[in-house]
C-alpha cells in the first residue's frame, strides 16, 4: 500500500533536514532547503514508482536542491569539522593501502585536520559526494547508486578511487 505524502513527510523530514544541515552551515537555510525538497517531492509524488526507497528518492532531491543552492550562492561546500581538533583518526581520512592478511581494516595513522581538509577539498565533487554518502551518511552501495543514478560497480570504483586520491593528497604513495 502506497503511504500518503503526509506519512512520508513525518517519517523522513528529520532525516532530510539533518542530511542538508550536515552540508549547509546555516540552520535557517537548511530549514528552507528542507521545505523546498518536500515541495518538489509533493509535486512529483504521484509519479514516484517506488523503484527505490522513499528515503533514497528524497535524498536525491535534496542533493539537487543543495547543488542548486550552492550554484546560486557561488560557494563551495565546507566540511563541518571542529578546528580545535589537532588529529583525526579514521580509516577514510588516513587510508593505508597495505593490509595484513588477517587484518580487516586499513592501518590508521593520525592526520592533522588542516591536512585532511586541504586534501578533501582538492577532490572532485564526485569523489567528495561518494565518500560523504558512504562514510558519513552510512548509505549502502545500492542506496548510493540509486541516489546518484549510477551502477553499484561505478559506486565501488568511484569510492576506491576517491580513497586512493585522498590518501595520495595527504602524502601517501597511491
Amino acid at each position: 500500500m502506497r503511504p500518503t505524502f503526509e506519512e512520508v513527510y513525518r517519517k523522513h523530514h528529520d532525516d532530510v533536514f539533518n542530511f542538508i544541515l550536515s552540508r549547509i552551515p546555516s540552520y535557517s537555510t537548511a530549514l528552507d532547503l528542507t521545505s523546498e525538497v518536500f515541495v518538489k517531492a509533493l509535486k512529483a509524488y504521484s509519479k514516484f514508482q517506488f523503484r527505490s526507497s522513499v528515503k533514497t528518492w528524497l535524498f536525491k532531491i535534496a542533493m539537487n536542491v543543495m547543488r542548486d543552492y550552492w550554484k546560486r550562492e557561488n560557494r563551495k561546500v565546507s566540511l563541518n569539522l571542529s578546528d580545535d581538533e589537532e588529529e583525526l583518526e579514521n580509516p577514510i581520512f588516513a587510508y593505508e593501502q597495505e593490509f595484513d592478511e588477517e587484518e580487516e581494516d586499513p592501518v590508521c595513522h593520525p592526520v592533522s585536520l588542516e591536512r585532511f581538509k586541504r586534501a578533501y577539498h582538492s577532490l572532485s565533487p564526485e569523489h567528495k559526494r561518494v565518500l560523504w554518502m558512504f562514510y558519513v551518511e552510512r548509505m549502502t552501495y545500492s542506496e548510493i547508486a540509486r541516489s546518484l543514478g549510477i551502477s553499484v560497480g561505478t559506486v565501488k570504483s568511484r569510492l576506491n578511487r576517491a580513497k586512493r586520491r585522498l590518501y595520495a593528497l595527504m602524502g601517501g604513495k597511491s
